[in-house]
């Protein structure tokens, strides 16, 4: 019983690590809606390079099965200048100029 506890604390935390490799806070800075490309894209201040791609923009994949509230949040944050906190896998979206791609955000 004491191993199955052990490994399902380790399997647990390792998930948790590859879904949310990074996390970043910050008041969103500014905000761009998708443009041909299928991804909003958006910047936190004090926040240059995301995920070591040299670049400020997160994108929010049109296809992120929690899009429009994630956008909601985004616009809420920005109009009412909460902290937010967003994270990312590592994960670059290439329709969307190989931006980080953002899996959760919380607002603060």
């Amino acid at each position: 019983m004491k191993k199955l506890i052990i490994l399902f604390v380790f399997g647990s935390v390792m998930v948790s690590s590859y879904l949310f490799a990074e996390s970043y806070s910050g008041k969103v800075s500014y905000i761009r809606s998708p443009d041909g490309r299928p991804c909003l894209f958006v910047t936190l201040s004090g926040i240059n390079n995301v995920d070591g791609t040299g670049s400020s923009w997160f994108v929010i994949s049109q296809k992120h099965l929690g899009y429009s509230e994630i956008y909601g949040m985004i616009v809420a944050s920005k109009m009412s200048n909460k902290t937010v906190k967003v994270h990312t896998a590592e994960k670059r979206n290439q329709e969307c100029s190989n931006h980080a791609e953002v899996n959760v955000v919380e607002v603060m």
